[in-house]
Formats: structure tokens, C-alpha cells, sequence
């Protein structure tokens, strides 16, 4: 009560006339240092701190750190260092100072995806993941949806990277090798609709290949062709029927077919 601040070289006179709590007091006193406060001297080594306890100079814009807008003063470095002192430059530099934080997260999302990698073998990225509790998901999608202005260099680093611009088109390429592997290994492409193989639910991958025919990509059904892709399944089953039944003929002289005939695996 009845207690003066007031700050030496400043003309900020506060005169408290009522007892106020020691919060509003920090909050005040905080405020004083810094409006009055000119110390170049004083932030850099509050962000020296700030270094030392994070492992880096990545401030929020609206971070604060002890009480104190470091966030805001770091904005203002970005802005001034065409201007700024070559020897304030070089200390803030040997600080690990962020001229660019847009560049910055850049390069620590591009780390981060690239740990992913190691550990799961691609960069098919979910939605919402996190990875070294940074939010690659996030990143990830950003990154394909600033496609066309990005950097040419950035994009080279992810293709190299293996970087999966179109997730769609990359899961219809996995499906693709799988159904080839299965016809390697049952000679055709007749997968029943709730087959698993190789831990993906490849029959139903087919059904739905078949019912988007007229909508699919010529590019894709051309490949798919190639394969010896089974789009009327009916009509298959027939054919191989009438194969069956013509063999059924050949040796026993006749198409007269017992009602419960299994010939060649095929209940004819």
C-alpha cells in the first residue's frame, strides 16, 4: 500500500495505492522489464537459456519463456537482420539461431519422416500419426498438397526418400503385386472374394476391381488384362466347365456325368 516502482533511466512511475496479490505483482513487474527494458545483452542470453533447456532456438511467435515475451523478441531479430550488427548476426548464428522457421520445420519434419522410414520400411504415413512425438501424419499430407509450389530440390530429396505422393495409386500398385504373386502360385486369377493372402484381403480387392471396371483407368485395366484378370466371374466358371467336361469326355467316351463327379478338382 502507498509503495512506488519506478524503473532507473525510464519514465514509468507506478504508484500502487491498494494491496494486490503476488500474482498481479509478477504479471506487473514482468511487464515493466519488458516495456523499459533496451538490453540487447539481456534477451540474447534469455534465449541462451531457452537453448539450453530445448536443444534449440525454434521459438514459438507467441511463446513465452521465464515470464518473459521471448517469442515476440525472436520475431523481431527475423526481421531487423538485414539491419542488425554483424557481431549480434554471428552470435545469434553460433546460438543455432531460426532466420527461416518455415525452412526449419521443413528439414525437422524431413528428419523425422526419414526416422519413420528406418523403422517401418516405407513412407505411407497415417493420417494422424505421430513419430518422435512429432506430427509426421500432418506434415506428410501438407507436403502432397503444396506439390506444385514446392521447391524442386525439396521434392527431389522425398522422391529419393521414397515419398508417396498419391496413397491410392501406391496401395492399387501393392494389390497389383500381390494378385501377380498369387497367379504365380495358383496359375490363374480366380481369387475367392474372402481370400487373405499374404495378410491382405485380396478377394476383396477384386470384387471391387470388377465393379469399378467402367471407371477405372485404361492404363490399369490394360494391366490387369495382362494378367489374365477374371472380370465375369460366371462366364469364367462356365468355360472352365466345358474345358472340364470336354477332358471328362475324352476319357471315358461320354458326357454322361455322375451327379456327385469330382474330375481334375473341378465338381463337374
Amino acid at each position: 500500500r502507498g509503495q512506488k516502482i519506478s524503473l532507473s533511466g525510464s519514465k514509468i512511475v507506478f504508484d500502487i495505492h491498494q494491496t494486490v496479490g503476488d500474482e498481479f505483482i509478477s504479471a506487473f513487474e514482468t511487464k515493466l522489464v519488458e516495456t523499459a527494458t533496451e538490453s540487447w545483452e539481456f534477451w540474447c542470453g534469455l534465449l541462451q537459456d531457452y537453448q539450453e533447456q530445448y536443444g534449440h532456438c525454434l521459438v514459438a511467435t507467441a511463446s513465452k519463456f521465464n515470464h518473459f515475451n521471448l517469442g515476440s523478441w525472436v520475431g523481431k531479430q527475423r526481421s531487423s537482420k538485414d539491419k542488425m550488427a554483424p557481431e549480434r548476426a554471428q552470435r545469434l548464428d553460433d546460438l543455432g539461431f531460426v532466420w527461416d522457421p518455415n525452412s526449419q520445420l521443413w528439414e525437422i519434419g524431413f528428419a523425422v519422416l526419414n526416422s519413420y522410414k528406418k523403422v517401418y520400411g516405407h513412407c505411407r504415413v497415417p493420417l494422424r500419426h505421430r513419430h518422435n512425438r512429432f506430427n509426421l501424419g500432418a506434415w506428410v499430407g501438407t507436403q502432397r498438397k503444396s506439390l506444385d509450389g514446392m521447391m524442386s530440390e525439396r521434392k527431389q530429396r522425398l522422391d529419393e526418400l521414397g515419398f508417396v505422393w498419391d496413397v491410392l495409386a501406391e496401395a492399387w500398385d501393392e494389390a497389383y503385386v500381390l494378385l501377380k504373386a498369387y497367379k504365380n502360385t495358383y496359375g490363374h486369377c480366380h481369387v475367392p472374394h474372402n481370400q487373405v493372402y499374404s495378410g491382405f484381403n485380396l478377394g476383396q480387392w477384386v470384387i471391387v476391381q470388377r465393379l469399378k471396371k467402367n471407371q477405372m483407368l485404361s492404363a490399369r485395366k490394360q494391366r490387369l488384362d495382362g494378367l489374365g484378370f477374371i472380370w465375369d466371374v460366371n462366364a469364367f466358371l462356365w468355360e472352365e466347365g466345358v474345358a472340364v467336361l470336354e477332358a471328362f469326355k475324352k476319357t471315358y467316351g461320354h458326357c454322361h456325368v455322375p451327379h456327385n463327379q469330382d474330375y481334375s478338382g473341378f465338381y463337374l
